[in-house]
């Protein structure tokens, strides 16, 4: 069982919001290439004060926090099915990427610092290719694509997440597929 609790304990605000988020994103990079069988989310009971995902007393209609978002990217990665070889040169700096069967390839980014980070991608195999970037902290929810262009060095502000994915039609329909190698949360058994 895994969870954020912040500077110290208590600190139930943060785990909903970019801080939680980006230490959750980073935690799914970093699981990933990990050797890690299980790792239960502690916990998504909605009326709970341990709930990351929800607000538990709504504001508007929506409950979902910054970090419900969070898990929402990280569900696009594995959706893609194949993971991919990353690699980021700091410790409090995540990355993960994924690819699919149609084409579609997809990575997250997540700034776990409290400083901007400039990001200077290297993307093998995807010359030429589009990219939708989708930030994720306090002031962004996700839901659309930034302007931001993944040719050029950028900046992640601190505790962003990013999700840099090619335009999908994934999102229309989403095919799993029968021949993929183990991502996280998968059985190695199972995705042969």
């Amino acid at each position: 069982e895994w969870n954020y609790v912040g500077p110290g304990w208590g600190d139930f605000w943060s785990m909903r919001h970019a801080r939680g988020a980006a230490m959750f994103a980073q935690a799914f990079c970093m699981m990933q290439t990990a050797p890690v069988d299980l790792a239960m989310y502690y916990d998504a009971c909605p009326t709970r004060t341990y709930c990351g995902l929800f607000e538990l007393v709504a504001k508007t209609a929506d409950t979902r926090t910054t970090t419900w978002f969070a898990f929402r990217m990280w569900n696009r990665l594995y959706r893609l099915g194949t993971s991919c070889a990353s690699a980021a040169d700091a410790d409090d700096f995540g990355v993960s990427a994924a690819r699919g069967a149609d084409g579609g390839k997809a990575l997250i980014l997540a700034n776990n610092s409290d400083r901007a980070r400039t990001v200077d991608l290297s993307l093998k195999g995807a010359d030429g290719e589009a990219f939708e970037v989708y930030l994720l902290d306090d002031a962004h929810d996700s839901k659309k694509p930034s302007s931001v262009d993944v040719r050029r060095p950028f900046v992640l502000s601190p505790y962003m997440t990013a999700l840099i994915t090619t335009p999908s039609r994934a999102k229309e329909k989403v095919d799993r597929g029968t021949e993929r190698k183990v991502f996280a949360g998968q059985d190695a058994t199972q995705a042969q």
